[in-house]
């Protein structure tokens, strides 16, 4: 029987506690700091129950957070076979005793009897590729919320000093838009500026040297007729001022933080072939591709793509007791929330009438006659995407219809 080392990771430290065979343990518990002398602490007792057991342990632990990859990169570079429980999983087993117990040591070995009693596998490892593409598209993922929720403040602004700035621009937080807002950042201020000066800044902004071009002199007469719609008794204070003009910095900032992590994250990745087969899937593009295969990672950790859909959180619960039998079950939601919502944009994308993708799309006017609400047949949709997924990676062939 394999011989195991039960981790229970925290932020600054861990505990270990290791079993030669099922209900043999080897000594007591070991607590090491995520140091230099505490990893050689580690290693050493790895190599200490190697010894006594005759062959290489294997190593149980939780993916917590990002506290877990100091210990995964040091076991992979000593080659040792890791087996990643999901937190739920260990979670149920500690508390399917009557004692209600809890210590780090304790959950260092509840790992070790879990991993006999479950009959675990190790995992494969991600590369560390894969594992900067995942830390890169999370941040992309962070940057883009903070974006809308910037843009939504702003409009919150505008509604306040220049309700009708909207008419002018379809794109409201478009470069041109933004320098223009700077300048001119309410309707007192535009009735209030001789109209050739504003003719000059948006010469200037669009760089056009012709001030009789009809691009400028068009743009000119929308922002005056949105700023003569304004009430005119409409007070304008310097902290909505100051404040719009804050905001409109960040958005410029972040945007450019935007293109510029996007284009790191496209030409970091292109060049693997599962991303490119990603790629051939219509409605997936660039950064869809990659979050979704950084989530994903190794596709063979995954025996079929039941346990990949349960990975995603996109598989219906099932609450059945007794002659009781629920019909209407949510959705898990019990796995990587980034690759579900990939999915979902991805689906949504699918949907519209210049994708290329009839398949789910047919499937997805397939649910919908027989009843079923836009969410659940949008949840069916990913569910069905997901599986395309894994069979074109597991096959390593690219989409086609």
């Amino acid at each position: 029987m394999t011989p195991v080392v039960g981790v229970d990771v925290s932020k600054s430290f861990s505990v270990a506690f290791s079993y030669l065979k099922r209900n043999e343990p080897l000594g007591g518990s070991l607590t090491f700091q995520h140091t230099n002398e505490g990893f050689t602490e580690f290693i050493n007792l790895l190599k200490k129950t190697e010894v006594a057991a005759n062959q290489k342990p294997s190593i149980i632990l939780e993916p917590t957070g990002h506290y877990h990859l100091g210990i995964m990169d040091l076991l992979q570079k000593n080659n040792y076979n890791v087996v990643l429980i999901n937190p739920l999983v260990s979670k149920y087993e500690r508390y399917s005793t009557l004692r209600r117990v809890k210590t780090d040591i304790i959950d260092a070995q509840k790992l070790g009897e879990i991993y006999y009693k479950l009959e675990l596998q190790p995992v494969s490892y991600q590369t560390d590729e894969l594992f900067r593409i995942r830390f890169s598209t999370r941040t992309l993922s962070m940057i883009s919320k903070n974006i809308s929720l910037l843009k939504t403040r702003t409009s919150g602004i505008l509604d306040i000093i220049f309700p009708y700035y909207k008419d002018a621009f379809y794109d409201s937080y478009c470069k041109y838009s933004i320098e223009l807002l700077k300048s001119f950042p309410s309707a007192k201020s535009v009735l209030n500026t001789d109209k050739e000066e504003i003719l000059d800044r948006l010469c200037f902004i669009y760089n056009i040297k012709d001030r009789q071009a009809v691009r400028v002199n068009n743009k000119l007469n929308q922002l005056l007729e949105a700023a003569l719609k304004c009430p005119i008794e409409q007070d304008v204070y310097d902290s909505h001022v100051h404040s719009l003009l804050t905001l409109l910095e960040l958005i410029e900032q972040y945007q450019g933080q935007y293109s510029s992590l996007q284009k790191h994250i496209s030409e970091s990745i292109c060049h693997r072939k599962d991303y490119n087969i990603l790629l051939s899937i219509p409605g997936i593009g660039e950064i869809l591709a990659a979050t979704i295969l950084s989530e994903i990672g190794d596709v063979n950790n995954f025996d079929s793509a039941k346990k990949l859909v349960a990975f995603a959180g996109i598989e219906p619960s099932v609450y059945q007791s007794g002659k009781f039998k629920s019909s209407q079950n949510k959705i898990s939601k019990r796995g990587s929330h980034y690759l579900r919502r990939s999915l979902y944009i991805a689906v949504s994308s699918q949907l519209r009438k210049s994708s290329r993708c009839d398949e789910i799309r047919d499937y997805y006017y397939k649910k919908k006659t027989e009843g079923k609400h836009h969410n659940v047949a949008m949840i069916a949709c990913s569910n069905k995407l997901l599986r395309i997924i894994y069979a074109l990676l597991t096959k390593q062939e690219y989409y086609y219809q």
